[in-house]
């Protein structure tokens, strides 16, 4: 079975305003740096965490961060991908109105997964955006 996440190198970082703070430290990578992160109890309860992604953030020391993260499903695929955010409590958050999660100053992991009623040989591009407050 082909893996869901693949993460490609490279990419684009596009800024508009000013960072006034520093910013989140950003480490993306399989769902099993799940264990590794302080996220390992809500893991243990997500089918297909073997084949998911996941987005950490981390604060700066001594640094209050803040910011909205959001997926932007290329296509019309929305309904392949499923996510979640646990925050850096541990607590699993749920998104606004406008389906993005806040990212407070104790940071958190981003979860993202194939939906379970998306089709296995399907390939679906999503981008996460980070929205500094």
């Amino acid at each position: 079975m082909p893996a869901f996440a693949t993460l490609v190198p490279g990419g684009t970082i596009t800024f508009r305003g000013a960072l006034v703070a520093p910013p989140f430290d950003i480490v993306s990578g399989s769902a099993s740096m799940l264990g590794t992160s302080g996220f390992q109890n809500d893991s243990a309860d997500v089918k297909g965490v073997r084949s998911s992604a996941v987005v950490t953030y981390y604060a700066p020391p001594h640094n209050a961060p803040s910011a909205e993260v959001s997926l932007v499903v290329v296509g019309d695929r929305a309904a392949a991908v499923s996510s979640h955010f646990i925050d850096g409590a541990g607590q699993r958050v749920g998104p606004s109105l406008g389906r993005s999660y806040h990212v407070g100053p104790a940071g958190g992991a981003l979860l993202i997964r194939r939906s379970e009623n998306a089709r296995a040989e399907s390939t679906t591009l999503v981008t996460v955006v980070t929205q500094y407050n």
